[in-house]
């Protein structure tokens, strides 16, 4: 009997329930506390903007005369003059679409469309800081991402880029990413950049090959990736601006069409057209230069041999130019420059050059240079048994120096208070003096 009048009793709560009911019961208390106290200022909002026709009598929202530009100008005073933040914002449009639903009133379409883009800060906004043009198709377009099936390429290249970064797993999407913007962006960086910046004595920039294989792996079109916090106007341009290329391709093509037409009658009425000539001169020399070249015997040249201009300045021919400085880097970045130069800006490794070839206050800085290469030489020796073997390339060259960083004594690194330096952070001409401290004691 007792199992019967509790059925009893929960059908009928449940015969009672409404569809608002059901609404109120998927919202927290917390959040429904928090709807009404923005129903309530909005209202208050209405009255101190003298906008009282939106306020039923018992001090309600009036949708039928309450409109979606009330609510933006609603929202943009409270962002102005109260410092409220995008979640916040965002806490009042729920607020005020929950009010419609329990009024039974259809939500305006820009509560759907347009208020998505102004609450999708973090992508909206991030887009308008990155100079994107919001009048413009290419508001929309990817940031620069590597096309799939580059990983071995991009690990590889990444593993000389970032060598000690890249031993931690967790970090490796960020630098890839920084990988991708950095090959993206550099010509502007060179053409922006001073000379003698350390970024551009940098493995990446240094090397032509590394850049060679990568470039073609960087895109800025994806399957797999969906720009997001894109407004609605945004695809009505990239529609316009793909029309528009179409139209001024049209006369191009026309043009091609009509001349093919014009040169078919002309053959087939025994006229000899301008294109018909203009392919009969081609072909004759192209069979000329064929035979010829057969005639020739031409000595093997290894495209890969290194070769370095040479500069007049002084009375004399240098290696380098006379306003060439060395570069004020990180001892890991000195380490490569020396051993394996700069091919992309026609610098020859550092060590096949002498002091002549600089001036006399960059021969001093090379002397120094010099000295602590010996002694990051001589750990290496110390570690291996053995002197850095040839051919000096990137990758063996960083991995000698992951060598001496883990046989270097950690009293390299301490500064006068005592203090642990990072090793890979100090400037090559401090290292240098901190190794002649070190051969005086």
């Amino acid at each position: 009997m007792a199992d019967d009048e509790a059925r009893n009793v929960v059908s009928t709560r449940q015969q009672a329930t409404t569809v608002q009911d059901l609404r109120d019961n998927r919202l927290a208390d917390g959040s429904k506390k928090g709807y009404r106290s923005g129903l309530r200022q909005i209202v208050a909002w209405l009255r101190a903007a003298g906008r009282t026709g939106s306020i039923n009598p018992d001090g309600s929202i009036d949708l039928d005369v309450f409109t979606y530009e009330d609510f933006t100008e609603f929202v943009l005073h409270k962002y102005k003059n109260d410092g409220v933040s995008l979640s916040t914002l965002s806490g009042y449009r729920s607020a005020i679409k929950d009010y419609y639903n329990r009024q039974n009133v259809a939500i305006p379409s820009g509560f759907v469309s347009d208020a998505t883009t102004i609450y999708q800060g973090d992508q909206y906004v991030g887009r308008v800081v990155a100079g994107l043009p919001r009048g413009s198709g290419d508001f929309a377009v990817l940031p620069p991402h590597f096309i799939a099936g580059s990983d071995d390429a991009v690990s590889a290249s990444g593993q000389l880029v970032f060598p000690r970064l890249w031993r931690h797993e967790e970090l490796r999407g960020v630098l890839k990413s920084c990988l991708v913007s950095l090959l993206y962006h550099k010509t502007f960086l060179e053409n922006a950049l001073p000379s003698k910046h350390p970024l551009l004595s940098s493995v990446l920039f240094g090397d032509p090959l590394m850049v060679t294989r990568l470039a073609p792996k960087v895109t800025l079109a994806s399957t797999m990736m969906q720009p997001t916090g894109i407004p609605p106007h945004v695809s009505l341009h990239s529609q316009l601006e793909t029309n528009l290329a179409a139209i001024r391709d049209l006369p191009g093509e026309i043009r091609t069409v009509i001349e093919g037409i014009l040169d078919e009658k002309g053959i087939t009425s025994g006229n000899i057209t301008h294109s018909l000539l203009e392919r009969l001169l081609n072909n004759a020399v192209a069979r000329v230069t064929c035979t010829s070249s057969r005639a020739v015997v031409t000595t093997a040249v290894d495209d890969n041999a290194p070769v370095h201009p040479v500069h007049f300045w002084g009375g004399r021919w240098h290696f380098l130019p006379e306003d060439f400085e060395l570069p004020s880097v990180d001892v890991a970045t000195a380490w490569h420059y020396w051993w394996c130069g700069s091919p992309a800006r026609n610098i020859p490794p550092l060590h096949k050059i002498d002091t002549q070839d600089l001036t006399k206050k960059q021969g001093k800085i090379y002397c120094e240079w010099k000295f602590a290469v010996n002694g990051l030489h001589d750990i290496y020796r110390s570690a291996t048994g053995g002197p850095l073997s040839r051919p000096y390339i990137a990758s063996s060259v960083i991995a000698a120096f992951t060598t001496i960083t883990e046989s270097l004594s950690s009293s390299w690194g301490l500064t006068e208070q005592g203090r642990q330096r990072r090793l890979s952070q100090v400037k090559m001409v401090t290292f240098a003096r901190l190794a002649r401290k070190r051969s005086h004691v």
